[in-house]
Protein backbone atom coordinates (compact mmCIF):
# COMPACT_ATOMS: atom_id res chain seq x y z
CA UNK A 1 0.00 0.00 0.00
CA UNK A 2 2.91 2.51 0.66
CA UNK A 3 4.09 2.24 -2.93
CA UNK A 4 0.38 3.55 -4.13
CA UNK A 5 0.56 6.42 -1.57
CA UNK A 6 3.97 7.24 -2.73
CA UNK A 7 4.22 6.79 -6.39
CA UNK A 8 0.59 6.62 -7.58
CA UNK A 9 1.65 7.36 -10.82
CA UNK A 10 4.36 5.20 -11.49
CA UNK A 11 1.94 2.24 -10.12
CA UNK A 12 -0.59 2.76 -12.87
CA UNK A 13 1.98 2.06 -15.13
CA UNK A 14 3.64 -0.52 -14.03
CA UNK A 15 -0.12 -2.18 -13.88
CA UNK A 16 -0.58 -1.61 -17.60
CA UNK A 17 3.08 -2.81 -18.03
CA UNK A 18 1.99 -6.00 -16.31
CA UNK A 19 -1.54 -6.29 -18.08
CA UNK A 20 0.37 -7.10 -21.70
CA UNK A 21 2.83 -9.20 -20.41
CA UNK A 22 2.40 -12.95 -21.34
CA UNK A 23 0.91 -15.69 -18.55
CA UNK A 24 4.03 -17.59 -18.49
CA UNK A 25 6.45 -14.52 -18.16
CA UNK A 26 4.22 -13.93 -14.88
CA UNK A 27 4.65 -17.22 -13.71
CA UNK A 28 8.49 -17.58 -14.59
CA UNK A 29 8.75 -14.29 -12.63
CA UNK A 30 6.49 -14.81 -9.86
CA UNK A 31 8.18 -18.51 -9.33
CA UNK A 32 11.96 -16.68 -9.01
CA UNK A 33 10.95 -14.04 -6.93
CA UNK A 34 9.65 -16.61 -4.61
CA UNK A 35 12.57 -18.69 -5.26
CA UNK A 36 14.21 -15.58 -4.27
CA UNK A 37 12.26 -15.00 -0.80
CA UNK A 38 13.02 -18.81 0.56
CA UNK A 39 16.62 -18.22 0.08
CA UNK A 40 17.05 -14.87 1.73
CA UNK A 41 14.42 -16.63 4.64
CA UNK A 42 16.54 -19.93 4.63
CA UNK A 43 19.70 -17.91 4.69
CA UNK A 44 18.76 -15.91 7.77
CA UNK A 45 17.10 -18.73 9.89
CA UNK A 46 20.06 -21.23 9.22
Amino acid sequence: GILYALFPSKMKNMLKTIEKMEVNQLRTGGLIFALIGFAIVWYYKS
